[in-house]
This record gives C-alpha cells, structure tokens and sequence, in this order.
C-alpha cells in the first residue's frame, strides 16, 4: 500500500479497521477492497503457530496448552468468530498460555479478555493512583458514549464522561476531570483504546468494536430501572445497539430491557419487537417465559398480516428463534396453519416442522408439491413483493428451511419409494434451489445412509448430471457460462493487456460480481448464459452497474480478458475453478441513483429483461427504474406485459410500487402470472 501510494502520487489510500469502518455509498467513487478473515478450515495450523512460537524449547507444555485450547475452542459457542479474526485468536492463546477458560458464551469470553488486557504486565508508565473501581466505571461508561456518538470528539467524549463521573463521585469539575484523564491514559496504554487522528481533531475508539459493546453493557446493566429506561428510550437503531443490549441482558438485566422494548418506548414499534426478539434470541440468559410469550405473539401477529414483506421479515425471526422456543412459537402460529393466504400457511407448517408437531402428512405432501409447480420458474421468492430484491431475503430463510423441514418429515414419514417420487417431482427437478440448500439436502440425505438420493440433487433443467460438481457435462456448462460473462464484461473499443499474473487477484471483476450480486443468482441462470443477440444488450447493463458501484470499465475489461484466457485454455477443474480462485468479496453497494443522468442506452437496457436470466433482468430492472420518470416507465412496464416471458413478468412486477395508479397494472400481472405458475 505503501509502495503504491509512493508510485502514484495523485492516490490516496485510507485503511479503516472495523471499529472505525465507513459506509460504502459514501465513498461511492472509490474502489473497496476487503482484507478478508482468516480461513476456518486453517485455525488449526494458525493457533499452533502461535502456541508454537511461545513453547519452542518445551515440547511438554507446547502440547498440554495445545490440548487445552482445542477444548476450549470446541465448548465455546463463539469459537467461529474468534478462529477468524487475528487479534481474538491472539488474545485467546494468551489466555491459553494462563490456563484461564474461554467461557461457553461470549459474554464470559469477553468478560475473560477483559480482565487479561486490564492484568497484563506493561512498561509503559501507567498511573494506578486510580482505584480500579473507577478505571471499570471510566472504561463502561465511555463505551456508552461513543455507542450513542460514534463520530464524537476526543474533547466531546471526555467532557461527557467527567460530567458523568463528576456527578457519581461528587468531585469537583477539575478533579473528575484530571481522573477521566488519568482513566484514558490507564486504559491506552494498556491497549484498550485508542486515539484517532484526522485533520485537526481526535477521537476515541476500542481496537475491537466488540469490546466497545461489551464495555457498554457492562454500563447498561449497572444501572436503576428508572435509568435504564431513561438510556434505551434515547437510543438510535442500529446493529451495534442490539449487540449492547444483548450483552447488558446477559450480565442480568435481560428482563428489565425486554420489558422497556416489550412496551414499546420506541417511537418506531418495528425497531422495539426486532430487538426484542434479537434479544431474545441470542441472550445468554433469554428473557422470561411472559415476556418472550409476548414478543412472540406481536410477532406472530405480523406474520398473518396482509403485508406479506413485513410477514416474511417477522417469520424469518420466528424460523431462529424456533431453534430454542419451539413450542413457544407453534401455540401461537398452529392455529393459522391453514390460513387463505399463501405466506403465513408456509410460514406456520414451517414451525410446526421443525417443532415437530406436525402430523398432516398428507397435506404437507400436496402442499410441498404445489410450492415447487409455484417457483419453478423463478429464483426470486415473490412475484408482488414491492421492490427489487435477489436471492438472499426473508421469504428465502423461510422458503429454505420450510424445503429443508418438508423433504424430513417426507422422508420419515413415507415409504421410501413413495418419498422418492415426490422428491423427484420437486427437489429434484428444479434449477433455481441455491447451492446452500442444495448442500443442506445433500447433507441430509448422506446422514440418513441415501447417497444415491443426495446424487440426483445436483441434476437441473431435467438433465441427469449425477457426478454433480465435478462430472464433465457441469464442468464444461459452468465454463461456458464463464466464457459467456466475460465476453459480455469486454467492451469492444478498449484496449490493454490482461492481467496476466495467474495469483493475483481480480479485483474490479471481484467488484462487478459482489456490487450485481452475482453469488445469490440461481445456479441454473449461472450455468445457461443468453445466446448472443443478448449480448449487447448485456453489456449495457453491466455498463449501468459498473457505474453505480464505481468500478473502472477499464479495469474490468482487462480482468474479463484475463479470466477469459485462462478459461479458454482447457475444459479442465483448474479452467472451471477459475473466476472462484481469483475473486474476492468486496464490500460495495451500488448506488443507483448515480445513473439517473448517464449515457447509458435504455433500450437496450429493457432488451436485457427479455433475456430470460433472472439475475440479469433484475439488474437491468434496477436501472430502468432511474432512467425513466413515472409516465416513461408505465409505458415500459405496458411493453414488458405485452412481451414478457415468465421471468420478464416476475421483475416486472416489482416495478409496480413505484407507478402512481398501479392497480390496473396489478390486475393484468396478476393475472398474466397465474396463467405460468
């Protein structure tokens, strides 16, 4: 980084950690790239590279603290997080090396680093005049405060937090003062926090966000009812907060916050119940039975409502929460089971299936038949849902698990030749399922001895490929489909050499495809590329996303050509692996709105939503959107309908909330869907 700031004087480089973070659309302009966590599958070699340098000489204790982490690691429940991020990996051998447990939850796992970082010998200069009452006091209450201003000055804070310490122990303003002083200097220099420096100010932040929500916590649940109440009501929504408040409800106070959410002291009752049942949820010690019966009828409530985004949302929390409240949930949703509307009747034998209550054998069958004639023919989970979403929503969570739960039951409940022609109807002959759920079921049906089974589910568009991933027909579709992505990425006009180096990464490719959202397309739109009188059509649109999302077109080009080189080399694993092995995720959003005076061809653009690819279609739909005014897109969406196959229709549809009078609209879509489900 360094050396490229050096080379090229006209750039600049900012490098954020997560506790300071920044938001992409705010910096829309330039280009995002993600150091990414340590890999799971190598926490073993990381921890015994660490261990290993501490016990070179003693082979003995080298292997006792080994053996001791390893069972730490496998009773933590936060042992994921903590094996991909260096700084807890450290932090966690050191507390190995000191044979101090990590604790089952992550409340007792930061409660430990806590008091590791506050007992670690240092040699700096540190002031212990201040008895270490205060210093916890000092460190809680800071975090508070720059949970509740995130952006606030270094002289802001402090003011703040000596008011606060002035008041609890009633000291004059320069003395309490002259101890925030000394706090900050204590907890600096032992690693706590830090001072930012930008411009002409500072400010203060943890060097784990993490730690900032726990210390929060700590202060949160040291306080009176009344205060509390006082604290949470002033509050702005955001995930941080919720992780506050499920750290303050862990170190005992769980049913005083769910009881000041429960009785909505929000302005916004949306914002209360979802961190109610996040609460709920993820608490160490959840709430009390009264309590969650509450949250969980509100949110059952929302479920049978007429709203079908807001049911899905509010049913996908359910979906969680039924992992530890089960019956809890069903006592509420079985009455609904067999509601008219489409969306809570999945939603509650949803829950009644993975409760296992559900008995209806008969009718589950018939019903999970009629689920898969329904989305068949698409890879988005609503045709009405009133905005542009793919892939991974919460009519997705619900779809997935109510598939997952269904094909179970199926299974134990029916004779196995009657459980495989069902499935051969349905969950194996479909194109659109993710990959996710496909390596569920795969999973599933490997643990119950059928392979052969497990086989059949890597078949799509009634192709038969039974060696799945690996076998020659997918290899050489999934290539093609590659091909077919970077001929469409290539702009004809420009010029340049590619990127020849086969280990480095492609960045502005790894953009493109995390900005259009290309790893929640269905696999059946990633392995059929468009034919070629699509192509150009194509290109406009990854021309318009490429523009939203800052990524240089120059750029891009040159690694479609890259990628396209090595893909047209062989039909090898190596040539099919390729845009996987030399991608990463990057964290970019696209901002539409940034194309609403461009050059881009809307033509072609609304060519692109006939191609029959979903994915595609709904980034062209999205740009669509801001290329035309109201009047314009009426008449668009009037060609769509009169044009439109299937999944022109379905992307369609999610252009009606933004019409002025779309009832008429609603009615002709409507009806022009049913007629193709």
């Amino acid at each position: 980084m360094r050396k490229l700031g050096s080379n090229f004087p006209s750039i600049r480089v900012i490098i954020t950690t997560r506790p300071v973070g920044y938001q992409t659309t705010l910096l829309k302009k330039w280009r995002h790239y993600e150091i990414l966590p340590l890999e799971e599958q190598q926490a073993q070699n990381n921890i015994e590279l660490l261990i290993c340098n501490l016990y070179k000489s003693d082979q003995e204790k080298l292997e006792k603290k080994r053996k001791f982490l390893k069972s730490e690691l496998e009773k933590s429940k936060y042992s994921k997080a903590i094996i991909r991020s260096p700084l807890l990996m450290g932090l966690t051998v050191s507390l190995a090396t000191q044979k101090i447990s990590l604790g089952k939850t992550k409340v007792e796992l930061y409660k430990n680093l806590f008091e590791l970082i506050e007992g670690s010998p240092s040699n700096r200069q540190i002031d212990a005049d201040i008895p270490p009452a205060v210093q916890d006091y000092f460190i809680s209450y800071l975090g508070w405060q720059l949970i509740k201003h995130p952006t606030a000055s270094l002289a802001v804070i402090l003011e703040n937090v000596s008011t606060q310490i002035k008041s609890e122990l009633d000291y004059p303003k320069l003395k309490a003062r002259s101890i925030c002083d000394g706090c900050a200097n204590y907890w600096e220099e032992r690693g706590m926090i830090e001072k930012i420096h930008y411009s002409k100010g500072s400010l203060y932040t943890f060097i784990h966000k993490t730690f900032m929500e726990y210390a929060a916590g700590r202060y949160l649940a040291s306080l009176s009812e009344d205060l509390l109440l006082e604290e949470i009501s002033s509050l702005d929504y955001r995930p941080s907060v919720e992780e506050v408040l499920i750290f303050a409800g862990s170190l005992g106070v769980t049913d005083s916050i769910a009881n000041i959410l429960l009785n909505k002291h929000y302005e916004n009752k949306n914002k209360s119940l979802d961190m109610l049942l996040e609460i709920t949820v993820s608490a160490a010690h959840p709430p009390s039975k009264k309590i969650r019966d509450a949250a969980f009828q509100e949110a059952v409530n929302r479920v049978i409502s007429l709203d079908k985004k807001d049911a899905y949302e509010y049913a996908s929390k359910l979906v969680i929460a039924c992992d530890n409240f089960p019956l809890e949930i069903t006592k509420y949703t079985d009455q609904h089971i067999n509601s008219n509307q489409y969306w809570t009747k999945l939603s509650c034998i949803t829950f009644s299936l993975i409760a296992e209550t559900y008995t209806e054998t008969e009718a589950l069958i018939n019903f999970f038949i009629d689920f898969y004639s329904r989305s068949r023919s698409s890879s988005l989970s609503s045709s009405l849902a009133g905005s542009l979403i793919l892939g991974s929503d919460s009519s997705a969570l619900v779809n997935n698990e109510f598939v997952k739960s269904a094909v179970k039951h199926i299974f134990h409940n029916c004779s196995l030749v009657k459980a495989k022609e069902i499935f051969s109807s349905t969950i194996l002959n479909n194109g659109h399922q993710s990959m996710s759920l496909i390596h569920d079921l795969d999973h599933f049906f490997k643990s119950v001895g059928h392979v052969d089974i497990s086989k059949e589910l890597y078949r799509f568009d009634h192709n038969a490929l039974l060696e799945g991933f690996n076998s020659p027909g997918f290899r050489k579709r999934d290539i093609e489909a590659t091909k077919g992505l970077c001929e469409t990425l290539i702009t004809p006009s420009f010029t340049g050499e590619s990127n020849s180096n086969n280990n480095e990464p492609l960045l502005d490719l790894s953009a493109f495809l995390s900005a259009s959202n290309y790893g929640n397309a269905a696999l059946s739109d990633a392995l059929q590329w468009p034919e070629k009188s699509f192509h150009d059509p194509i290109r406009e649109v990854f021309k318009g996303v490429s523009l939203a999302s800052g990524i240089s077109r120059t750029g891009l080009h040159l690694d479609a050509i890259s990628l396209l080189e090595i893909t047209s080399l062989s039909d090898d694993f190596y040539s099919q692996m390729a845009m996987f092995n030399r991608t990463v995720n990057i964290d970019i959003e696209p901002d539409w709105d940034s194309i609403k005076h461009s050059d881009l061809d809307s033509e072609k653009i609304e060519k692109a939503m006939y191609c029959g690819r979903t994915w595609i279609a709904w980034l062209a739909g999205n740009l669509v959107l801001k290329l035309h005014n109201s009047e314009s897109l009426s008449r668009l969406i009037k060609r769509l309908l009169k044009n439109g196959e299937y999944t022109t229709l379905l992307i369609t549809s999610y252009m009606i909330p933004y019409l002025d009078n779309n009832d008429e609209v609603r009615s002709t879509i409507l009806n022009r869907l049913k007629g193709r489900c």
